[in-house]
This record gives C-alpha cells, structure tokens and sequence, in this order.
C-alpha cells in the first residue's frame, strides 16, 4: 500500500503559503481557520520560532482585520505552548503580541478619524440642502450625526481592543519570563480606560488583575519551575507594586472610589509581603490618593492623617518648591482644622485601626495629633498668612466677639481659592461649633436673633437660621452645652433654670464644676428668700422672725461671699493643676515620641541585619541550586537528543538517578540492539514487498472503476438536484418580489403626494432665493449703471471745462502774439527826432 503523506500538510511552511493563497482569492475566514486548526492540531507540539512566528504574525493580522476575538485568544495560548521551550520562544510571544495591540489600536484609530470626517461631511450637507430622508430620520432619532458615526465605527472596535487587552493579559499571566511584557500591557490598558473613560472596564481589568494576583500567591507552596512567578524576588514585587500604584492613580482619575479603596488594599498587603520600602515618590502619591479617598467618604480624621503623612514625605523631597510646600502645607491645615473635636463614628475599633494600618500607622490618629504635629514640625512656617491667622484665631485666640470680623477675609480668600473650596462645609461646621460653644461658656440667656448674627458669615459659609439652630441642637445632644430655646420670646437659655433643685445627698460636692456649685448656692439663696418674704407678711411675731432672719440673712451674704472667694480660689486651684498636667502630658508625650524612635531605629538595625543574613542564605541557596540546574541541563540535554531521536525514552526519575555516561552507554546499547531488529526486519521485507506490491494492484484495479462509475452516477444525480433547486428558488424569490411590489404599490400615491409636496415646497424655497437673488442683482446693476453714468457726466464736464481752458489759453496766447508782433512793428518804424535831437546830431556833425 501506499505510504500516507498527510502530516506533510502540517509543514509551517505549506500552511504559511496555503493561508496566503486563500488571501489571494479573498478568503480571509479560511486562511484563518486554517491557521487556527494548525496551532491546535495534536501533531504540532513543538517547533522552532523562525518557523513559526511568520505564521503567527500573519494569523493576528487576519484576526484584527476580521475582529474574531475568540479564535486569536485561544490561538495565542497555543502558539505559547509550542514556542515556550525553544530558544527566544517567549521574545516571540512578546513580539506578536505587541504586533496584535499594535494592529487593534490602529484600527481604533482609524475609525475615530473615519466618524470625524463623516461627521463632518453630514454637518456640511446639512447646512447646503436637507434631503427628505434627513428630515424622517431627524423626525425618528434624537442623536446627533457625531454620535450614529461614534457607535456604527468606533465603538465596536473599543469592544475589540478592551477584549484584546484581556486576552493579552490572560496569555501573558503568571509566568516570570514575561512578567515584565505583562506589566507594561496591563499599564496601557489603564491607559485606554483612561482616555476613552471605560469605567466597567477598568472594574473589570482591577479584578481581573487581583484574580491573577491570587493565582501567584498560592504557588509560592508548589514546588517551583521555570515559570513560575516569585513574589518574594524583589524586583517581581516591585514590578507588581508600580503596576498598584498606577491602578490607584487611574481609579482616583476616573472617580472610582470603591475601586481606589480596592487598590489601596492590594497596595498595602504588597508593601506587607516586601521587605524593601517603596519609591518615596509612589509612596506620596498613596498617600495624597489616599487622601481624596478618605475626603469622598467624608472621613476628616482620616483625611487629615493621610495629608500628614503625605506632607512628611514630601518635604524631604530636594525637588520640592517653595510654592509646593506653601500649597501643600495650606491644604494640611485645612484639613486639620476640618476635624470636629469629636468625632461620633459608627465605625467599630477594628475598622479604625485597619484604615489606620493602611496609612502604615499602628494607633487611630486624633485631631490634637494632627494639629500638634504641624507645630512640632514646624510646617506652619509654609503656611500661607491668612490661614495662619485663622489657626491662631481658631485654636491658639479665639475671642467671641471680634471673630466674625477677624475672619471674614480669609473665609472669602478660601472660597475663592478652587484648592481650598472642599473645605468650606466642614469648616463652616467648625466655627459654629466653636463659636457655640463660646456663646454657652459666657452668657447665660443670649437672644436668638442676635446668636443666628453671631453665627452667621458671608459667602459659602452663610448658614441658614434653621441650620444655626440644628447645629445649636447637635451640640447639646453631645453634652458640651445645655441650652434650652424659646421660639415665643425668642430666646436661647445656656444655663439651668436656678429653681431647679439640686441635690447635693446624691452627689458629691468635690466633683461639681465651680458653674454647678455656684448654681446651687444661688438655688439656696432664692430659697432662704422666698421664706422670708412670706414671713414678712404675717403677724408682729413674723416681723421679728423676720429680722431675725434679716441677721441670718447677713450671715448668709457673708457666707455667701467667703463661699465664693473659696470657690474662685478652688477654681485657681484647678487650672493650675489642669496646667501642670497638660505639661505632665507634654513631657510624657516626648518621652514616648523619644523612645518610639529609639525603638523604630533597633528595628531598623535589626531589620537590616535579618535582610543580610537573608541575602547571604538566598546567595549561598543560589549557588547550590546553579551548581545542580548546571548538571541536571547538561544531563536532560543528553536525555533530549536520545529522546529526539527516538532510540529509548529516558523519564525524570531514570535522569536522576543516572549519570552523563550512563545516559550514552544506555544510548549505545540500545542503538546496537535496534540495529540488529531492523537487519532482519528489513531482509524480511524484501521478499514481500514485490508480491504484496503486485497482489494490491491487481486487486484494485476493479474496484477503481466500479468507483469511478458509482462516481459519475453521483454526480448526475447532484446537477440534476442542484438544478431542481435553483429553479425553485428562483420561483419563490419571484414571488416574494411579486408579493412586495404588490404590498408597496398601495403605498405608491400617497408616498407620491408626500414626495410632491416635499418637492414643491423645496422648489418654491428655491424659486423665492432665487428671486430675491436676482431682485438683489437688479438692484446692484442700477446702482452700477447710475454710478457709471455719473462718473461719465463727470468726466464729460472735466473734459468740456478742460477744452474751453484750453481754447482761452490759446486765444490768450494769440492776442498776445499779435500784440507783440504790433509792438516790433511799431518799434521797427522811424521816429520823428525832436528838436533836441536835431541839435545834437548837428553838434555832432552828422547833419
């Protein structure tokens, strides 16, 4: 029998010039398909990359030009698979891969620039003519032409280059050889999301990288191969933190709170895993991300602390401008004195301290931590002026009555400043409170009207009399003040009522503020008074009584007053221990701070001598490992060619246990042993060969013309239904035409009318402009015929007027001729001499 050439079809090079021949007769779907089954045939398991990256560069190409994101992924996962244990077999997976992107995103681009145009030629017909077509698909459609142009071409090959970056990065994850090609893809798919603002995109690329993420970490308990991806190699770690810290940065670009928050997560749990510190530069960044995060959700404390943190950083920075740190430091201060003095969160402690941890902080920051370390590190010093000045209004000066006019320039220079305008609602809140809680500590009774006054400011801080009176109401449920308001009045009450009893058996005297026990004093007196009035209008034994109680009440009023005395004094008394507790609290507070950074500086000695050892152990691990992958390549090298060859199959478990030598004597032994089977296999088959040659052919030749006949029969049969078929097509499509003609026709007057009308009105639109432009045209010619008859009779008169100046000019010319022509013809005639000149000639002797 003949031998079977089929797997020859499995050449690289005969599937290359196939697809190129289906091309050529535009058959682009079969040149595909073709590749395709080629990457996933059983046959093709290996190969070399000059083979084969021609194939896959052309199979890319014809997958972006017929948008089939399917067949290109599961072709690419192939194309790794054959090309990964060659030499340069992952460059080749990066180049094609890169040629794939490069390919979708031109065709992204080419579309975005095919709308502009057509969108810009619709606008343009638009303006000249509108078509009845125009008019019915403006009367049935709201989008304008730019939006039809953007969903018909651009965003389909959006879809295509969001699933190519997805597919990219599935064949590209968790290999360590392509780890840097995969973060450089994943980083241009941020910025895709990005440009085009594909918002459930970027969700579902955040998640798609996390999940890759997981999938690293459980290898890390696997015995180890050449692909797997090490978290604990620091330049992999650091690879997958920039790639977190660009993830965090576009989140907060796009608004993605819920998602930055996810990435700040991730970002964390990787600077757990590292042993080295971040980029001081991606650090900051976190932080100020960090910051808008905790701003959206409305946690000032939070807010605040990730500004502190961020403004550490970055004033150790030598590239830091004075302006930088001005801006900066002005918006840490904000956010300082944002924070309400106390904060009522629902939030459990585990919560707090796990957002704490995230800031790398071990305990829940306060707001007198916040403020007390912009004094401790001297930032005020970068602070603009005015805010400043509202600082030393607000925590160091606070005066109740000059406040509103102290402040009123800095309230307006923040509500201008775009910057600082985030911070106008919570300050607004801080100032009422502060401004409160003054209120109840000096007066009283204060009326409602003159409080709303108080509490009022200009601009975006101007609160409404109800918002007064709801944050008056919050302050009092927190226990700061006790205020009662009487809407009939309209008065605000600060203190209790004096009548009220208070009583001093249930309590303990020594823990009652100075304000309680003079309120209770007061209650006795107004008592002690009220008695005496009603014994006053009794009996003359009453009127004794009454000055006896008149004595007592003497008594009382110099009690009274020592009572007092006693009490300011005690009130002395406990400000001065309030001030040496406070400096108690000041000196324990440095004491901490000073041991804090005594113990930070042994762990980071400590830390940096486990890193050593660590570096020294992994080095000497390293070593042994290379001396071992040295000896176990040079043995699987000699396992390949024996395997290659296909003598003997040499397993994992027989290279180990074998050495170099062994492998080729083993080689040897076999190679000698199958010799001698293929001598008498092959002295066999030489007897058979001619009779079993000869017996196939004569035994064929029969049923290769019974197949041919049979064949022929076949194909008669098959014109003959082909024909069948062609013939009954033809009839039903003729009657579908018919059955169309015949519905359309009834529509065929009135959509006559509608088109006769439409027709008219654009005829006589266009018999009215062109009446009015030749109505215009008449009127401009009359105005240029009069003009040029004008300035004819113009120069008509010039002319005549010059003519008679020409012709005065000439007789003048000519009597002046004449005239002196007479004058020489006078002069030319002899004169008769006088009498003198008779005399004078005889003198002369002339006469």
């Amino acid at each position: 029998m003949a031998p079977n050439y089929n797997h020859y079809n499995f050449r690289p090079e005969n599937i290359l010039k196939r697809a190129e021949d289906l091309i050529q007769v535009d058959q682009s779907d079969a040149a595909l398909e073709t590749i395709y089954e080629f990457f996933t045939s059983k046959r093709v398991r290996t190969g070399q990359v000059s083979e084969f990256e021609p194939i896959a560069l052309l199979f890319v190409k014809l997958s972006v030009d017929l948008r089939n994101g399917k067949l290109i992924k599961d072709g690419l996962h192939q194309y790794k698979r054959i090309v990964q244990n060659s030499e340069n077999g992952f460059q080749s997976v990066e180049t094609v891969v890169k040629k794939f992107l490069q390919l979708a995103e031109e065709k992204l681009v080419n579309a975005q620039e095919k709308a502009d145009d057509l969108a810009a030629d619709e606008e343009d017909e638009e303006d000249q003519d509108v078509s009845p077509e125009a008019i019915l698909l403006s009367a049935v459609s709201t989008d304008d032409t730019k939006g039809r142009s953007d969903r018909a071409l651009v965003n389909p090959w959006i879809r295509f280059l969001w699933e190519s970056y997805r597919s990219v990065l599935d064949v590209l994850r968790n290999n360590k050889n392509l780890e840097v090609f995969y973060s450089v893809v994943a980083q241009q798919a941020f910025q895709f999301c990005l440009k085009y603002q594909r918002k459930n995109e970027f969700r579902k690329l955040s998640e798609i990288l996390r999940y890759h993420l997981l999938g690293v970490q459980p290898q890390q308990g696997i015995v180890k191969n050449d692909y797997n991806v090490d978290l604990n190699d620091p330049e992999t770690l650091k690879r997958s933190l920039d790639l977190r810290f660009q993830q965090l940065n576009v989140s907060v670009k796009l608004e993605l709170w819920q998602d930055a928050f996810k990435s700040v997560s991730d970002v964390h749990n990787l600077m757990t895993v590292s042993k080295r510190q971040p980029n001081p530069a991606m650090m900051a960044s976190y932080y100020e991300n960090m910051a808008k995060i905790f701003a959206v959700s409305d946690n000032l404390l939070f807010h605040a602390a990730a500004w502190r943190k961020f403004f550490n950083l970055f004033s150790q920075s030598p590239f830091a401008t004075k302006e930088q740190l001005n801006h900066y430091s002005s918006i840490y201060l904000l956010a300082a004195l944002s924070v309400p003095d106390e904060i009522s969160s629902e939030e459990s402690a585990s919560s707090s301290l796990k957002l704490a941890s995230l800031l790398n902080s071990s305990t829940i920051p306060s707001r007198e931590y916040v403020l007390q370390n912009l004094v401790s590190r001297k930032i005020l010093q970068h602070v603009d002026e005015e805010l400043l000045q509202l600082y030393n209004y607000l925590e160091v000066d606070f005066n109740l009555i000059t406040l509103k006019q102290r402040i009123a320039p800095i309230l307006s220079k923040i509500e201008s400043n775009d910057s600082y305008k985030a911070y106008v609602k919570p300050l607004s809140q801080i100032l009422l409170r502060k401004l409160i809680r003054a209120v109840g500590d000096v007066y009283d009774t204060i009326k409602l009207e003159y409080l709303v006054a108080l509490a009022t400011f200009e601009g975006s801080f101007k609160l409404s009399p109800q918002e007064v009176e709801d944050v008056v109401l919050d302050v009092a449920r927190e226990g700061a003040i006790h205020v009662k308001i009487n809407h009939d009045s309209k008065i605000v009450t600060f203190k209790w009522n004096p009548f009220d009893e208070l009583d001093l058996a249930d309590s303990n005297k020594s823990s009652l503020s100075p304000a309680n026990l003079i309120r209770y004093q007061l209650n006795a007196l107004a008592e002690t008074l009220s008695v005496a009035v009603d014994r006053t209008k009794g009996s003359a034994l009453e009127v004794e009584k009454a000055k006896s109680h008149s004595l007592i009440e003497e008594r009382i009023n110099s009690q009274f007053s020592s009572e007092h005395k006693e009490i300011s004094s005690r009130h002395e008394l406990l400000g001065e221990r309030a001030r040496q507790l406070k400096a108690r609290e000041e000196e324990r507070k440095a004491q901490e701070a000073k041991l804090e950074q005594e113990r930070l500086l042994a762990e980071k000695k400590a830390q940096e001598e486990r890193a050593e050892a660590e570096a020294l152990r992994k080095q000497e691990e390293m070593l042994k490992l290379e001396r071992e992958k040295i000896i176990m390549s040079e043995k699987k090298k000699v396992a390949d060619e024996i395997n290659k060859k296909g003598i003997i199959k040499v397993t994992d478990e027989q290279l180990k246990e074998m050495s170099a030598n062994d492998l080729k004597a083993l080689q040897l032994q076999q190679l000698s042993k199958d010799k001698e089977q293929l001598d008498i296999m092959l002295r066999s088959l030489s007897k058979k060969s001619d009779y079993l040659e000869r017996a196939l052919r004569k035994y064929e030749a029969p049923l290769l013309v019974k197949k041919l006949e049979e064949k022929e029969a076949e194909d008669e049969a098959a014109a003959e239904l082909l024909k069948k078929e062609i013939v009954s097509k033809a009839k039903e499509a003729h009657d579908r035409k018919v059955e169309t003609h015949n519905r359309l026709k009834r529509m065929e007057g009135e959509f006559g009318q509608f088109v006769g009308e439409l027709r008219r009105e654009f005829l006589d639109a266009k018999r009215e402009k062109a009446r009015q432009a030749l109505e215009k045209a008449k009127q401009e010619r009359i105005a240029e015929v009069i003009a040029e008859r004008k300035k004819e009779i113009a120069e008509e008169a010039s002319r005549k007027a010059a003519e008679e100046a020409r012709k005065v000019a000439e007789e003048s010319r000519r009597v002046a001729e004449e005239a002196r022509k007479a004058a020489e013809a006078e002069a030319a005639k002899p004169k008769p001499m006088t009498f003198a000149q008779k005399m004078a000639l005889k003198r002369r002797g002339r006469i």
